[in-house]
């Protein structure tokens, strides 16, 4: 994600046990914007669609989506 010359990194992580899904978002500093764990994939992808339009609408936007 990028906003003029700020940018942050998105991943979403898989792994195993109770909440194998997650989705962290972090700073070029490597401090962690956001960091938070899914049980299901259908809760991550719910989030993650939340997130990005918050992002959005405060002006940062995804230089790998196609408009």
């Amino acid at each position: 994600m990028e906003r003029g010359r700020q940018q942050l990194r998105c991943e979403i992580q898989t792994g195993s046990g109770k909440t194998p899904y997650a989705l962290a978002i972090e700073a070029t500093d490597g401090r962690y914007v956001l960091n938070e764990q899914f049980a299901e994939p259908y809760s991550l992808h719910e989030h993650l669609t939340e997130v990005e339009q918050l992002f959005d609408r405060h002006g940062w936007s995804n230089p790998h989506t196609l408009n």
